[in-house]
């Protein structure tokens, strides 16, 4: 099994500094290829790769943020091989949390157990709750994976392609999970552990949330019926005012995270944002007929 791990870097020197080292260590031992897309870093980011012999790609398309970034990555990879597995990563991971030869163990059991195999996932823990957390071979089906680190099949992308870069980040890989979804493959989930900083490379967090409600809209606009996107609707809702509402979860956290006033105003935004982009494709596309 041909296998390639690709790190999503934006203004990562500094996660990039800790990881690279291990991950080229021990990518080498049980015959991955490492590889690093940047999008546009003004850190040093590329400079770093450069004296560390890491091949890498810039992603130059009109489009940035971490969807465009991973099609960018994934594109330069298949330039380069066709490989049976693309592992995405976040730049912020703890790399030392990885058991290597367990993850290339676990891949190679999840093909042989299963059959159209789209998406694998990898529990996600935070530095705080990754005490005497240990990791199995325990590999089963699920509707939808953690984002931070994931594997795509060769497979899955030759038949729906890539990720949507109109999420710019945050969303996408909901989506990605519907899609594969709807396309009759299976996700899986594989009982392996890896520590991941939550929120490490993000430095503006009302962008990151007014994001997560913006996309919010976009997925139910793009994936639900009217029903379903009432349910979603009234979901975000609760989160926001029900103070008995409580969970450690990521997304979680970026939907309550700045206040009930200013989570309003997300959300009303988005209502707006999402209404502006849906009359502008049905009345703009008539424009041009």
């Amino acid at each position: 099994m041909k296998i390639c791990l690709i790190i999503i870097n934006y203004e990562g020197l500094l996660f990039l500094k800790k990881n690279i080292p291990i991950l080229k260590k021990e990518c080498n031992k049980i015959d991955i290829d490492l590889f690093v897309t940047d999008d546009l870093s003004k850190d040093n980011s590329v400079i770093y790769l450069k004296t560390q012999n890491i091949p890498f790609s810039i992603n130059l398309n009109t489009n940035h943020g971490f969807a465009s970034n991973v099609n960018n990555g994934i594109k330069f990879v298949k330039s380069k091989k066709n490989y049976d597995v693309y592992l995405i990563s976040n730049n912020d991971i703890d790399s030392r949390s990885i058991d290597f030869k367990l993850l290339k163990y676990n891949l190679s059991e999840t093909f042989n157990k299963f059959k159209r195999v789209g998406l694998i996932g990898f529990k996600e823990l935070n530095p705080e709750s990754a005490v005497d957390i240990k990791s199995t071979k325990s590999i089963f089906e699920s509707n939808d994976i953690p984002g931070f680190f994931f594997g795509i099949s060769k497979e899955l992308i030759s038949e729906i392609g890539f990720l949507d870069e109109e999420y710019f980040m945050y969303g996408e890989d909901n989506d990605y999970m519907f899609r594969t979804l709807k396309a009759g493959f299976k996700i899986i989930q594989v009982d392996q552990f890896i520590i991941h900083k939550s929120e490490g490379s993000s430095k503006n967090n009302f962008k990151t949330s007014w994001l997560v409600y913006r996309n919010a809209g976009l997925f139910a606009i793009k994936n639900l019926t009217i029903y379903e996107s009432i349910r979603y609707l009234f979901s975000f809702i609760n989160i926001i005012f029900n103070p008995f509402h409580k969970s450690s979860h990521p997304s979680y956290k970026r939907v309550k995270r700045s206040g009930i006033l200013i989570n309003l105003i997300f959300l009303i935004g988005s209502m707006l944002w999402n209404l502006k982009r849906v009359l502008f494709k049905l009345f703009g596309q008539n424009e041009h007929r």
